[in-house]
């Protein structure tokens, strides 16, 4: 049975906020319209993909797209994730309505490393369906997860992945095109980034009101 789950602890405010700037500098995520993230402290993060009958006794093929996913979603390490990519591996976030950009390997990795992670806690992910041809996996899964607000959070997909067959005989991501719910992905993170910085700014008045 395939199931991943850790505990972990992020860095400190100050340097996160730092980090998710950057990142959502580099996601094409516009979110000028409301504000930055203000990044309140999420310091122990429960992250899961949950084991289910369609990911059961996984060929080849599959196994690089798990793998690819424990990376990213169970352990966030980023070395694990780049050794499951071709070095012209391209990730892309759909449908193109959103606005996002595609992402070279470099660019996926330092987004991931420095975002997409971050600004939730509880997360847990479920795989419903897999279909596979030749070079080819796709999967529709979807996920929870608690905001650093509090706030319920919830995304579906559909991922596309193309594989590529290695001369070491393992298989490699050459591309992801990953389709979410565009409407929850449009409205959500504009929001919570609101409500962290009413947080934040509440936080700031209390602090001058003491000092005073």
């Amino acid at each position: 049975m395939w199931s991943m789950c850790l505990i972990f602890t992020f860095p400190s405010r100050d340097a996160l906020h730092g980090d998710l700037v950057r990142a959502y500098k580099i996601s094409g995520d516009d979110l000028s319209r409301t504000s930055s993230l203000a990044i309140l402290p999420i310091t122990r993060v429960h992250m899961a993909v949950l084991p289910t009958d369609a990911i059961r006794d996984p060929s080849p093929q599959l196994q690089v797209v798990l793998r690819w996913l424990d990376a990213l979603v169970t352990t966030h390490d980023v070395k694990a994730l780049e050794s499951t990519l071709t070095e012209d591996y391209t990730y892309q976030v759909l449908p193109r309505s959103l606005g996002r950009l595609a992402r070279s390997k470099s660019e996926f990795l330092e987004y991931c490393d420095s975002f997409s992670m971050r600004v939730v806690r509880d997360f847990e992910a479920t795989i419903h369906e897999v279909i596979e041809t030749p070079n080819n996996v796709v999967f529709h899964a979807s996920s929870t997860a608690i905001s650093a607000t509090g706030y319920p959070y919830a995304n579906e997909y559909i991922i596309i992945m193309h594989v590529n067959l290695q001369p070491d005989g393992e298989y490699k991501i050459r591309s992801t095109k990953e389709f979410v719910d565009s409407k929850l992905s449009s409205e959500f993170f504009p929001a919570e980034a609101k409500r962290q910085q009413e947080v934040v700014e509440a936080k700031r008045q209390q602090e001058m009101v003491m000092t005073s």
